[in-house]
Formats: structure tokens, C-alpha cells, sequence
């Protein structure tokens, strides 16, 4: 009998154990195939195997550079009712095939992607996006450094906007404040700025502003 545990943890150890940057490099080109790739069968198979993958990814310790909290799970929700209205959209305007097409390059996109980050540590990733542009910084086209930070911060601060917009609307709902767009909007924006003034200055602080 086939242990599909087993197999499941030694995915999940080979997916740990590979560098960072081979893992960036095939999520590129995996990313690049699903675009031109536009069969529904092919892109339904590809999600299937994509959700084996970021299973597999849960399984032991989940590195530091992804950590599942309360507010993303809390976003599957709408994560799930945007695909169904892409999907909608789409098969309308253009057939179910297309729908399903769409909808199935989206899922493995966002599962590989998330099999990845929860496989690498941030500071890894970061490392590899330093290294694999080395070679233009020595021409002088980027900063490398500037790059993999930014890199970084993108990659930190997503899931922090999404429990910032959850603490808004939890402290509004306290208050017994009615829920609306514009209110969560509004207070989302201020606390969204003010903390990228905060980072700026930091940067500034370390010469690295420019």
C-alpha cells in the first residue's frame, strides 16, 4: 500500500532542501508556462499537481519566511469569491472553457507561489535575488541590494496589510461602527502611509534612501 504521508514529507524535504534561487528560477519559468500554456485540461492537471506541491509544503516545520496567520486564512474567503467572479466574467465573455482556463492558471500560480514561500526563508530569497543580479550591478545598471530588499519588504508587508485592514475593521466592529468600504478605506490608507514614511526614514537613517 502506497504511503502517501510518506511521500507527501519527502517532497516537502526535497522542496527545503533545494536552494533558493533554483526555486525562484522554476517558479519563473513554471509561472511563464501556465501564461502560454491555454488548454483547460492541461491547466486544471497543472493546478491538481501545483495543490499536491503546496501540501506537500506544509508538511513539517514551515520556514520562517511564511508563516499562516488568522488573517490569511481569513482572506481565502475572498480569495476564493474573486476567482469565482473572474471565472464568471470570463467564461461569460468568452466560453466555460476559457473560465475554467483562467481560473485554473490562477490557483497554480498562487499555489506554487505559496509552496515556494513556505519552503524558502525570506532572507534566502532575498540572497538569491541579490546574487542573480549580481552581474548588472557590477555593470552599474541596479542596485542589487536595493532590489532584494525591496523584494523582501514586498513579500513582509502583503500579509501585513491584510491583518492591518482585519484589525481596522475588528476595532470598528467593536465601537459598534457600521461597516463600509469608505470607513475601512479611509483609516487603511493613513496607517498604510504612515508606516511607509516610517520605513523611508529608516532607510534614510542607513544611507539607503537614495
Amino acid at each position: 500500500m502506497v504511503n502517501f504521508h510518506g511521500i507527501l514529507d519527502a517532497t516537502g524535504n526535497c522542496m527545503r532542501s533545494m536552494p533558493a534561487g533554483l526555486k525562484l528560477i522554476c517558479l519563473l519559468l513554471s509561472s511563464a508556462a501556465l501564461v502560454v500554456v491555454t488548454a483547460p485540461v492541461v491547466l486544471v492537471m497543472a493546478a491538481l499537481l501545483c495543490a499536491v506541491l503546496f501540501r506537500a509544503s506544509s508538511a513539517g516545520e514551515i520556514s520562517a519566511g511564511y508563516q499562516i496567520s488568522s488573517a490569511g486564512k481569513s482572506g481565502l474567503f475572498w480569495w476564493i469569491f474573486m476567482l469565482a467572479v473572474i471565472g464568471t466574467w470570463v467564461g461569460w465573455q468568452s466560453g466555460v472553457p476559457a473560465g475554467v482556463a483562467v481560473v485554473a492558471r490562477l490557483v497554480a500560480m498562487f499555489l506554487l507561489a505559496s509552496a515556494v514561500m513556505r519552503t524558502t526563508s525570506l532572507t534566502d530569497m532575498m540572497a538569491a535575488v541579490e546574487a542573480a543580479l549580481a552581474p548588472l550591478a557590477r555593470r552599474g545598471y541596479v542596485n542589487s541590494v536595493k532590489v532584494s530588499l525591496m523584494f523582501g519588504m514586498m513579500i513582509r508587508f502583503l500579509p501585513l496589510l491584510k491583518e492591518q485592514w482585519d484589525q481596522i475593521r475588528q476595532a470598528q466592529a467593536s465601537r459598534c461602527m457600521q461597516a463600509s468600504f469608505i470607513g475601512l478605506l479611509v483609516p487603511m490608507l493613513v496607517n498604510t502611509l504612515r508606516r511607509a514614511d516610517e520605513i523611508a526614514q529608516a532607510l534614510d537613517a542607513r544611507n539607503m534612501g537614495d
